[in-house]
């Protein structure tokens, strides 16, 4: 069953699904789940499941999350993206998650999908639907989660340093409201890294569904240096939300980004890792 059209790569966003399984962990999948556009080219990231749950890439990936939005704009609708704890209640992803069109009725966020066998060890949790921020120049939107997932799941850390160019990336999310899977072959920054109007450029492959993915600095302690937003990566179009641009535009998240790094000391014993 195909689940409404599919967006153009070049204009890879949210993923519209079903509004009749909005609250299942496990979402229909649409018979074209592979790329629109890129020569036909098929998606190429990887299933988390495969790795080990001590892995670098499992641990990046624990605090992200799927946010799905149920909202009424002739009729129920529902979006899907991807999103990540930031602290105790609040979780960041991008601005286009929330339709401009309609109001926003219910909004829930899928913790630990990380296998597709196992919807069981999933964990749900509600969420405020109206955005403590959200910023379309910024491209960010921050939102309160009822509950306390990074008590399971911690939190994810925020760069402090920029991205530079042809730096390489992980980019974790939920493609198609599918289970977590990681884009790391050819997932690096572009070169210049940033455009003209402050964005980052970067190759990772990513579907509709992947909006408000982190993209996580692989150069040093794994932290998530910016949020994806739209694009295909392997078209070479693909542009995130620079975590320092969100900073410089919220305080609230600038005061965190701040109280990380007073906790944070690289070393033997690392404890920068979310």
């Amino acid at each position: 069953m195909i689940l409404g059209p599919m967006v153009p790569a070049s204009q890879a966003q949210p993923f519209d699904g079903d509004p009749l399984a909005f609250g299942r962990v496990l979402q229909p999948v649409p018979v074209r789940s592979v790329r629109v556009g890129a020569a036909g080219t098929r998606n190429i990231n990887t299933p988390l499941s495969i790795f080990a749950e001590t892995s670098p890439m499992r641990m990046a990936a624990r605090s992200v999350g799927r946010l799905d939005v149920l909202y009424s704009s002739q009729g129920n609708k529902v979006r899907h993206c991807t999103a990540v704890v930031l602290d105790e209640d609040l979780v960041l992803t991008s601005d286009l998650c929330f339709p401009s069109e309609g109001g926003i009725v219910m909004a829930t966020l899928v913790m630990g999908f990380v296998d597709r066998d196992k919807p069981s060890a999933a964990q749900t949790f509600t969420v405020h639907h109206l955005p403590i921020e959200i910023d379309h120049d910024a491209g960010y939107a921050l939102l309160q989660v009822l509950g306390d997932p990074s008590r399971r799941y911690g939190t994810a850390r925020l760069a402090t340093r920029g991205v530079q160019d042809a730096q390489p990336l992980w980019m974790i999310g939920h493609p198609l409201a599918g289970q977590m899977r990681i884009a790391h072959r050819d997932c690096a920054a572009t070169d210049p890294a940033m455009t003209e109007d402050g964005w980052l450029g970067h190759g990772c492959d990513s579907l509709p569904g992947a909006s408000g993915a982190p993209l996580f600095d692989v150069s040093g302690p794994l932290a998530v240096a910016a949020l994806h937003r739209w694009g295909n990566g392997l078209a070479g179009n693909a542009i995130a939300v620079p975590i320092d641009r969100i900073i410089a535009a919220s305080p609230r998240i600038a005061r965190i980004a701040r109280k990380q790094a007073e906790t944070c000391h690289p070393g033997p014993d690392d404890d920068c890792l979310p």
